[in-house]
């Protein structure tokens, strides 16, 4: 009986999914989160701010990544800007991304971004430069 009842116990955590997906694939995580507008100027991939994470030489930015296109994004190029509570910019960071299926078509996902973080960060907002396609295209 108790085997049994570990079993089914078992059996609803895994098909739950047992815990929160972070954007390791499938877009499952995607669904739950809140699409922001697209941007008017074309930019097809959006990055937003979920939490400032860490203290230290440890102080990450937890961003939500949009991908508004129907192509796998291979490659992104971007700018953070650190900013303090009152929104003054205290430090810009150069910030790239890549990898073969960094983000899936429609695919939203989490990542911890940033390095170097002033201690007085507490938000980030990320400009996008350029964004590299698995068939090779590229924006803008």
């Amino acid at each position: 009986m108790k085997r049994t009842c570990l079993a089914l116990i078992l059996g609803l955590v895994i098909a739950c999914g047992g815990k929160k997906d972070e954007g390791g694939g499938g877009g499952g995580g995607a669904a739950e989160m809140k699409w922001p507008a697209q941007p008017a100027d074309g930019t097809p991939v959006v990055f937003e701010l979920v939490e400032v994470t860490g203290t230290g030489d440890k102080m990450k930015a937890k961003m939500r990544m949009f991908n508004f296109t129907q192509k796998k994004i291979t490659r992104i190029t971007s700018k953070l800007d650190y900013l303090d509570a009152s929104g003054k910019k205290l430090k810009d960071f150069p910030w790239s991304m890549q990898g073969p299926a960094l983000l899936g078509p429609k695919e939203a996902k989490e990542k911890d971004m940033g390095a170097f973080l002033p201690a007085e960060t507490k938000k980030v907002e990320a400009k996008i430069e350029g964004v590299e396609f698995d068939d090779g295209t590229k924006w803008p």
